[in-house]
């Protein structure tokens, strides 16, 4: 009995996992979709300053140094913008 239950938790622990995950993936959009234009014009505000050749979504990459993540620093032109 306690095997059954230790698995049902399981599986609904996974699933309330799942739903989170979907639920930020969808929360994401959302604020890109409103948000696109500004985001570009930041995310290429850094890359004339920064020189960069090329930028990549940190999801995309399988590893990637974080002295090189552009995040922080795109958020702070986000966070200029009126």
């Amino acid at each position: 009995k306690a095997q059954t239950e230790l698995q049902d938790l399981s599986v609904q622990y996974q699933a309330i996992g799942e739903r989170v995950q979907a639920y930020l993936e969808e929360r994401r959009n959302a604020f890109q979709q409103e948000h696109a234009q500004a985001l570009i014009t930041a995310i290429q505000a850094v890359i004339d300053e920064g020189q960069y050749d090329v930028v990549v979504r940190a999801e995309a990459a399988f590893y990637f140094n974080t002295a090189l993540d552009i995040t922080a620093r795109v958020t702070e032109k986000l966070n200029q913008t009126p």
